[in-house]
């Protein structure tokens, strides 16, 4: 008989902890799915039915941050709240770096970014809104390097590395040794060739040829840049360096077609017009 009262006291016990269980999962679910919406009523009813999804409430804080509904004070308790559910949530201390910026505390929103900083690691999407809020700041060191890591990281985003390093650092020894990895090297000469900015591409240049130098598409874009700019030495240069053991210092080259044509830099160059037809024989 006792064995089965306690047997029934068992199963008793383990039914209530598996309602138990089931209702917790069902509140954590119908949080979780409310966490994902952009109305701002149904992440309201997120964090209501589950406080300890941070990520609704972080999200509910941004959404009331960039809408710019309810006061600082809110917005600033709703980030801290999801930080204290996950002190490792990056884009929250980045949410309180941007609204200490906003409301004129840069020294508060200093130490956020700080934080964020270190627990971003190397997420491209996260290192970018750190860089804009670290210019914003004043501290392009920063910025920069993590740009660096953004360049490295997503080719698409190259350019526009490229073109903010110019417009907020504006020095090219800078932009060059903080902002630009040596992977990124070619697409960076690549870049400067676009924009013109001739003094600038030496060093990069140079920087290349020391990490084993560019392949011969970006030597003949180089060269022939050069040549447009009436740097024909150096274009003569990189022309030795793609044919080494030649002497490229003939005012022809290629004059007995030795090679097979490429059209560019020091080699033979067809003209095209309309109505004529031209090629090599």
């Amino acid at each position: 008989m006792r064995k089965r009262l306690r047997y029934l006291g068992q199963t008793t016990v383990l039914s209530v902890l598996s309602v138990g269980a089931c209702a917790l999962a069902v509140v954590t679910g119908v949080s979780a799915m409310y966490s994902f919406s952009e109305n701002p009523e149904l992440l309201e009813r997120s964090v209501e039915i589950d406080a300890r999804n941070s990520d609704a409430v972080y999200r509910l804080a941004r959404l009331r941050h960039l809408e710019m509904t309810g006061d600082e004070g809110e917005t600033e308790a709703l980030y801290f709240e999801s930080l204290s559910g996950n002190p490792l949530m990056a884009v929250s201390w980045l949410g309180l770096s941007e609204l200490y910026i906003d409301s004129g505390r840069e020294a508060d929103s200093e130490t956020a970014l700080r934080m964020a900083q270190g627990m971003m690691q190397s997420s491209p999407g996260l290192l970018w809104e750190s860089s804009m809020l670290a210019f914003r700041l004043g501290d392009n060191d920063l910025a920069l390097d993590n740009l660096r890591v953004v360049a490295e990281a997503d080719p698409a985003k190259r350019k526009r590395v490229f073109d903010i390093g110019w417009r907020v650092a504006k020095d090219p020894e800078t932009i060059l040794e903080r902002a630009v990895s040596d992977e990124v090297l070619p697409a960076y000469l690549g870049y400067l060739i676009q924009t013109d900015r001739q003094d600038a591409t030496y060093p990069v240049w140079e920087r290349l040829g020391q990490n084993g130098g560019a392949d011969d598409e970006a030597a003949l874009a180089y060269a022939d840049y050069l040549v447009s700019k009436g740097d024909t030495e150096t274009a003569r240069d990189i022309w030795a360096g793609i044919y080494p053991g030649e002497d490229v210092s003939a005012l022809v080259w290629n004059g007995g077609f030795e090679y097979d044509p490429v059209g560019r830099g020091f080699d033979w160059r067809v003209s095209r017009s309309d109505s004529v037809d031209a090629d090599y024989d």
